[in-house]
């Protein structure tokens, strides 16, 4: 898994209605998405996945830095990004007063 940075939810208090994790902090949702995807032999690594090209193996993926990792699939999961309007006071109310 290559991971750029905080999740979308990360400024919420809490994960909700979700079964069997409501109410968990958004890092600690991350954490245990990590450790399950670990118990099945993924990696995490830290970066931004810019080009990738099919192998014969499978697939390798070149990051930001420049480095590159290699699997036998590939997912593609790109995240979203709330663009917030130029509202006074809203960014800091971001995940906490203000939802989605």
């Amino acid at each position: 898994m290559v991971d750029d940075g905080p999740a979308r939810n990360a400024p919420a208090a809490g994960v909700h209605s979700f079964l069997t994790r409501d109410g968990l902090s958004p890092a600690e949702f991350v954490r245990i998405g990590q450790d399950e995807a670990r118990s099945y032999g993924a990696e995490t690594v830290p970066g931004r996945a810019v080009t990738t090209e099919r192998v014969p193996a499978g697939f390798r993926v070149v990051l930001d830095d420049g480095t590159a990792v290699s699997g036998r699939r590939l997912r593609v999961a790109t995240g979203l990004v709330d663009e917030l309007p130029d509202v006074p006071g809203l960014a800091e109310r971001w995940g906490t007063d203000v939802l989605h």
